[in-house]
């Protein structure tokens, strides 16, 4: 057993291991606990179906303007809405 007397010389030394040990068990603690939530997390994805990727149907959107070389104005889309510049 340890005598009181030793506890009292050296209690700034015990409390500071205490608290690492405490320290150490908590982190343990919570690496545990993330292990068996990533686990659980990760049954779970696998038992979900995946979403079917429809990238084919996807149409890109064209939003570029061509010029008219003669006179440098926009033609296409929207070409009729631009003011000439005289």
């Amino acid at each position: 057993m340890i005598s009181p007397a030793f506890v009292e010389a050296n209690y700034k030394v015990l409390k500071s291991l205490l608290r690492e040990q405490r320290r150490q068990k908590r982190n343990e603690d919570l690496r545990t606990e993330l292990e068996y939530f990533s686990e659980e997390y990760n049954e779970e994805r696998e038992m979900e179906p995946r979403p079917i990727c429809n990238r084919e149907t996807t149409s890109v959107l064209s939003t570029r303007v061509e010029r008219n070389f003669e006179s440098g104005r926009p033609s296409g889309l929207g070409a009729d809405n631009v003011e000439a510049k005289e």
